[in-house]
């Protein structure tokens, strides 16, 4: 887990570099390993020869999973520095496209996955989204287009949060530090749909102005503040084009693939283990794949179920290193109290 923040002004306006902290800061949970922040312009030509300068700044706060090397860290440029980019997640296929980029002339510096989408987007262009199996949230400053590329992964397991303001596009993977840093107040219609469904439901987020970007969908943001936005994926047509009459043995083979991709890491890799199963399956798999493999469980003091014996037979089953931790009610109180204080001059 990554956190990923930004902005680009098309009004002429500089950038308050407090606000691009702050939301980085507002992220700092997401990635202990690294901060790094860009700030940079392009000129906007315009008709009769006349020109302005845009301001775009990414901020990035990293965890690292794949190529702990500083090299790695975001934001990341390439192509001499016309392309650059804040990344989010894991880009599960990221060896294969390596090959196959430098196979097409491609040269790296890294192992990472984050330079694997910058070349893609060379080669490809904004079609290289679909090129990606995995899970990412991602924007990509292109210089030379004088635009801001965005994408969301297929299902939206990597959030991305935005906010079209009046001569800017700020964006951040928490609505809460975008917010802050906008001074924008709770949204009622996302605060209902929250307590009615223990989520918000559509684009919107709690609070008000800033936006979900949606699951499969892909979104450029020009430096004159032109916006385009288009969905490149769908989950129907994908059901409707793999089922055929081997769907069994297909749904399997395909399980088993997904398992083996996500579990390339350069970091240890273990699973939530809640004893249902999902979790189950994917452990399974994957212990046949890793030795000394760790699983973890959490359970919650008072609730009337509690799969944590469960998860223990399913971990005493497949030989997993097992972690099991129960969460009290007295230290939820204590973790809500503490959050709510208010310091006091």
């Amino acid at each position: 887990m990554c956190g990923i923040a930004g902005i680009i002004r098309f009004d002429g306006r500089p950038i308050d570099e407090a606000f691009i902290h702050g939301v980085a800061e507002g992220l700092a949970h997401r990635g202990r390993d690294s901060q790094g922040v860009l700030f940079g312009s392009a000129v906007i030509s315009a008709r009769g020869n006349i020109s302005r300068t845009a301001e775009i700044a990414l901020a990035h706060r990293r965890l690292s999973i794949i190529d702990l090397n500083q090299e790695s860290a975001q934001p990341m440029s390439y192509a001499d520095g016309g392309l650059w980019i804040v990344f989010n997640g894991e880009i599960y296929n990221y060896i294969e496209l390596r090959e196959e980029l430098v196979h097409r002339g491609h040269h790296f510096r890294t192992r990472s996955d984050t330079e694997v989408i910058l070349a893609s987007y060379v080669e490809w262009g904004e079609e290289c989204v679909k090129k990606f199996n995995g899970m990412f949230a991602f924007a990509l400053w292109d210089e030379k287009g004088q635009k801001l590329f965005c994408a969301r992964d297929h299902v939206g397991i990597k959030p991305f949060y935005f906010h079209c303001g009046n001569g800017f596009f700020a964006f951040a993977s928490e609505a809460k530090p975008l917010a802050k840093g906008l001074g924008k107040a709770l949204d009622s219609d996302g605060v209902l749909s929250y307590l009615l469904c223990m989520y918000v439901a559509g684009n919107k987020s709690m609070f008000e102005g800033v936006e979900k970007l949606p699951p499969a969908t892909a979104m450029t943001i020009g430096a004159d503040g032109v916006r385009r936005i288009w969905r490149y994926w769908s989950l129907e047509k994908f059901a409707t084009a793999v089922l055929t009459p081997d769907s069994d043995r297909e749904l399997t083979r395909a399980i088993e693939d997904a398992v083996a991709l996500q579990l390339r890491s350069d970091v240890p890799v273990g699973v939530l283990l809640s004893g249902g199963v999902d979790s189950t399956l994917i452990t399974a798999i994957a212990a046949g794949k890793i030795s000394s493999f760790h699983t973890f469980t959490i359970g919650y003091e008072g609730m009337a179920v509690d799969e944590r014996a469960h998860a223990k037979n399913i971990a005493r089953r497949y030989g997993t290193i097992h972690h099991e931790y129960l969460v009290k009610k007295a230290e939820v109180m204590e973790r809500v109290v503490a959050s709510q204080r208010v310091k006091v001059n």
